[in-house]
């Protein structure tokens, strides 16, 4: 069977966007924890920058529902393009771990 002719199943699909979000989560916390520390030594947590980035980049599917985002319907139905959906979606998660109190907030 044509791999390109496969929508991809549900399961699957959230096993993948889930490694993805705890992955770019952990990755944003521990930026976010070192830039914090150059600022402010003092109020930099290891633990609590990785739990706020992983945190927030759960909340990027919420918000990409909100600006009517279709990327996570493009990941779904279009194998063809899953390599730069996904890696836009990481980018996403990305971005709102590094800056995880300012995208909860």
């Amino acid at each position: 069977m044509d791999p390109a002719q496969v929508s991809m199943t549900q399961p699957r699909l959230f096993e993948i966007l889930a490694v993805a979000i705890i992955f770019a989560g952990v990755l944003g916390g521990l930026l976010n924890f070192y830039l914090t520390r150059r600022t402010e030594p003092e109020e930099s947590s290891l633990s609590k920058s990785i739990a706020l980035g992983i945190g927030a980049a759960f909340l990027v599917p919420l918000f990409l529902n909100t600006i009517s985002s279709s990327i996570l319907d493009d990941i779904r139905k279009k194998p063809d393009d899953l390599s730069k959906n996904i890696l836009v979606f990481f980018g996403f998660c990305l971005v709102g771990a590094v800056s995880s109190k300012a995208f909860i907030n």
